[in-house]
């Protein structure tokens, strides 16, 4: 029913005479053979079916909005299908198309002019032996995006591709048919994905684009319905773009080692989402000489299993470029941070270098380029490279003998697990009905009745602090903490509440969840060393970090730091340069404005050497209790606090810093988290334009990475 309503909204717009034939119900096979015969180089068993239409409607990007939209959400979540806007899609390519251009030897100046047009010099001045180079290349790239979903990417390139042949030709004066050209060019556009749907309104997309330039009859579209990660390629392509999808790693543990095993490659860690195998699988599909443009989320650049995306860029990417927009979202609809990855086939060069582009809202605000040699794979690229302020690169660049890693003084461990918080974690309602109990809230049963003896003060979320020193009384959730041995728990309350959880049907008792299965007895939860200070996993726009003096509990979104000196840790960790830290070295790729700090983050942040401690004791001694109980407000507002800022002055001056320097990085601590929270709620509004002319070049965007 999409479709034909689809069918019908758009015939109305087409030219007289012309109609969009009738969309395919079933599947359509072609055999593998007849595929090889054609020369296709997508040859599969299964090939996605091709409506014959023919039309014109500008970006008609709606087409892939209103297919997103008509799917179930749980069902786009699943597959990470999200509508991609046709702007960023024009942007991508057109960078693509440059490097690919200037990789190939066409001067830089022509490459500009015939990719980005008006915003390109002056083309009276280029050289013609250029623009035929050009044109050359042109006529003979071959594009794919091995998760195209509804095209837009394959409908951008080529309408890109058109428009840049009538230029490179105007500039060598060439003869030049615009429709037979683009007839032409149509059956080197490759699109591949696993949603024939998708691809239906791909192939219409692409029809529709066609008939824009004239062209009435031409072949159909190179769309394959498989999974480009499983099986490899048969051929190789020169510029491979696109958006992969956005789904969990468990999605790509059904790959079947597909991707990891190719061509030798540095393998990725099992926990890598499916972008991940799509961006190491695309330095094997490349033509030698050919690019590949990708965007998708920052993760890979912090994180872990990124250690193997980074690791194979290094050793066979050449010019590797990667451009994070900071001040505004690409994807409306998904909570996710990107950044787009652009890299040439090899052979790589070691002492070539990587650019890291920071942009804000469209516009180029930081280009910086390092040489591979100091790029190890392990240490992260976007907090420290693309988000770090000129000011905290300065103090670590000048006290570096001064500073320490937190995991070097300090053991960081998860707070609690319990593997059931219904059962184990209960809110206290007020007393019980007889001496030594208290009633609290059971997420199973309501209103439960247990012996206060039995339960300890938890803190579950850094929401339930108002101030950074922790205290039990302050906490309502208690966390169930019974002896290992049954004996002790004889005619108590605690034991009949236990029993009540073990009767209840399988799919919720607790006794049956594999993290509680495995316990002697299941709801023992062993003995815990508390830490001192506790450090979020998450982060808001709060400098939340929680001095823990009486021992209280903490949840697994807390992670518990046991180390000496517990108050200078959180004197510093709170302060300017411990919250401009947090924001560079956190993973900044959640959509919604928040950060998220795994254990390796938190263990990675700097902090003063402990040959410190004893000079920055004496120098905080008064100060940081009465700022410790002064209320935890937004940045902005805690570091213009009285108490807190006497502490900071004190502290960070005991280490060397100066008040100019010390403000600076008041400033950029505030500036960080406005433009972090700001970030979830903008999207770039070019994005939405799709025509080529009205997407500009990034302004200073030079390709040695001179910094700005």
């Amino acid at each position: 029913m999409l479709l034909q309503s689809l069918q019908l909204h758009y015939e109305a717009l087409l030219p007289p005479g012309l109609r969009i034939a009738d969309p395919p119900t079933g599947r359509t096979e072609r055999p593998t053979d007849s595929l090889a015969r054609e020369g296709h180089p997508l040859a599969t068993p299964r090939s996605a079916p091709n409506a014959s239409a023919h039309g014109g409607l500008g970006n008609h990007s709606d087409l892939e909005l209103l297919y997103q939209t008509a799917c179930a959400r749980p069902r786009r979540k699943r597959s990470g299908l999200f509508y991609t806007p046709p702007g960023l899609a024009m942007l991508m390519c057109k960078l693509a198309l440059e490097e690919y251009l200037i990789g190939n030897r066409v001067p830089a100046d022509i490459a500009e002019a015939t990719v980005w047009g008006p915003y390109a010099p002056n083309v009276r001045r280029l050289s013609a032996d250029g623009a035929v180079l050009a044109y050359s290349l042109l006529s003979r790239v071959t594009v794919l995006d091995p998760s195209c979903g509804c095209g837009a990417f394959l409908v951008a390139m080529l309408a890109l591709l058109r428009d840049a042949a009538a230029r490179a030709a105007a500039i060598s004066g060439a003869c030049h048919d615009p429709a037979e050209w683009t007839a032409q060019s149509i059956a080197r556009i490759y699109g591949i994905d696993v949603d024939e749907g998708a691809l239906r309104i791909a192939s219409l997309r692409l029809r529709l684009t066609l008939a824009e330039a004239g062209v009435m009859q031409a072949p159909p579209p190179s769309l394959t319905c498989r999974n480009a990660l499983q099986n490899g390629l048969a051929s190789k392509f020169d510029i491979i773009v696109g958006n992969p999808p956005y789904v969990r790693h468990e999605s790509a543990q059904r790959l079947d080692g597909a991707g990891n095993q190719q061509g030798g490659r540095r393998p990725i860690r099992g926990t890598a989402d499916v972008y991940a195998h799509f961006i190491r699988s695309s330095i094997d599909w490349l033509a030698q000489g050919g690019v590949c443009c990708l965007v998708t989320s920052n993760s890979w650049l912090d994180s872990a299993y990124g250690q193997g995306v980074r690791g194979a860029l290094l050793a066979h990417g050449s010019d590797v470029m990667v451009l994070e927009d900071v001040g505004a979202r690409a994807f409306a609809e998904a909570a996710v941070n990107t950044a787009i990855l652009l890299f040439h086939a090899g052979p790589a060069r070691p002492t070539e270098s990587v650019r890291f582009v920071s942009m804000d809202r469209g516009r180029v605000s930081r280009c910086l380029a390092l040489p591979k040699p100091q790029l190890p794979p392990t240490d992260p690229w976007g907090g420290p490279l693309l988000r770090a302020p000129d000011v905290f690169n300065q103090v670590i660049s000048r006290f570096r003998d001064r500073i320490v890693p937190l995991g070097q003084i300090a053991k960081v461990r998860f707070g609690l697990k319990s593997g059931a918080n219904q059962f184990f974690y209960l809110q206290e309602l007020g007393p019980g009905s007889s001496p030594g109990t208290k009633t609290y809230l059971s997420g199973h049963f309501g209103p439960v009745e247990i012996e206060e003896r039995f339960l300890r003060p938890i803190v579950v979320s850094p929401k339930q602090c108002a101030t950074s020193m922790l205290t039990p009384e302050a906490l309502h959730t208690r966390v169930l903490c019974c002896p290992n041995n049954a004996a002790e728990l004889t005619d108590t309350k605690a034991l009949d509440y236990m029993r009540r959880a073990e009767a209840l049907p399988a799919n919720i008792a607790p006794h049956l969840r594999p993290s509680c299965r495995g316990r002697r007895p299941w709801w023992h939860l062993g003995r815990r060393s508390i830490g001192a200070l506790l450090w979020p996993m998450a982060h808001g726009g709060r400098p939340v970090v929680l001095l823990n003096p009486h021992g209280v509990w903490a949840d697994h979104n807390l992670f518990e730091l046991h180390c000496p000196q517990p108050h200078l840790l959180w004197a510093w960790l709170s302060s300017p340069i411990g919250v401009v830290a947090r924001e560079v070295y956190a993973r900044a790729n959640l959509g919604h404005g928040g950060l998220k700090t795994e254990g390796a983050d938190t263990a990675r942040l700097p902090v003063p050497n402990p040959d410190l401690f004893d000079r920055l004791d004496a120098a905080v001694a008064d100060l940081w209790k009465p700022a410790a109980l002064a209320p935890i407000s937004p940045v902005s507002e805690y570091f213009d606090l009285p108490e807190r800022r006497d502490l900071d002055d004190a502290l960070l001056g005991a280490f060397g810093l100066t008040p100019a320097t010390i403000d600076e990085l008041r400033d950029a601590a505030v500036q960080m988290v406005r433009r972090r929270t700001e970030r979830s709620r903008a999207v770039l509004e070019w994005q939405f334009d799709a025509r080529p002319d009205a997407i500009p070049r990034p302004t200073a965007f030079e390709r040695d990475g001179t910094p700005l």
